[in-house]
């Protein structure tokens, strides 16, 4: 397991690497698109600019207001990214699954 902090990107990541998957999560406090693809490159061991368009996965406007909105639940959003399960909640967890 290791940690990692990023206090001028605003993020944490907590990850458990294990023999055939890695999880990464943490804790996301700026737009959450951003935060999907700053830790996925982290997770995967990439450039962020070397990963595909997001919006090619998710409507990206639509994802950041809906977990940033207005809300009287918890929401969560589980979608397929660059060879990642991306788990992102209104709660401000994110959770990236490498196979």
């Amino acid at each position: 397991m290791f940690h990692y902090t990023d206090e001028e990107k605003g993020w944490t990541v907590d990850a458990v690497d294990e023999p055939s998957s890695l999880t990464v999560g943490t804790e996301w406090r700026k737009v959450p698109s951003m935060a999907v693809i700053e830790t996925v490159a982290v997770a995967t061991d990439r450039s962020q600019l070397e990963l595909p368009p997001l919006q090619a996965s998710i409507e990206v406007d639509a994802l950041d207001d809906l977990l940033t909105g207005p809300s009287v639940s918890v929401i969560y959003v589980s979608f397929r990214y660059a060879g990642t399960t991306v788990t992102i909640g209104s709660d401000r967890s994110l959770v990236v699954d490498v196979q």
